[in-house]
């Protein structure tokens, strides 16, 4: 099992007062590692390993994936540098902190 996977994975487990309110779901396109489908329902998040549609998709290589999440690498200067791409509801994305 990857780091990556093994990160997903551990998404349900967060802290989930940061999600409470929130109805979303994204799709995580990392390249060369795969493609995850996260739910938000007022606090729950679950997981799915799918390529099925959400409100907001966000592709993205899996080494600066790695670097986003460790807080190497910002979001914003992802977004704006092209190593992050963002597809569907932009509100959604910028709410990506709360679920990450």
């Amino acid at each position: 099992m990857t780091d990556i996977q093994q990160y997903f994975n551990a998404l349900p487990n967060k802290d989930k007062t940061r999600t409470l309110g929130m109805k979303a779901s994204y799709k995580f396109v990392v390249k060369d590692a795969g493609t995850w489908l996260v739910h938000v329902d007022d606090g729950k998040i679950t997981i799915g390993q799918t390529d099925a549609d959400a409100m907001c998709t966000i592709k993205i290589s899996a080494e600066h994936f790695r670097q986003l999440i460790d807080g190497t690498l910002n979001a914003q200067m992802a977004f704006m540098s092209g190593f992050l791409l963002i597809e569907g509801d932009m509100g959604l994305a910028m709410k990506l902190n709360a679920v990450l």
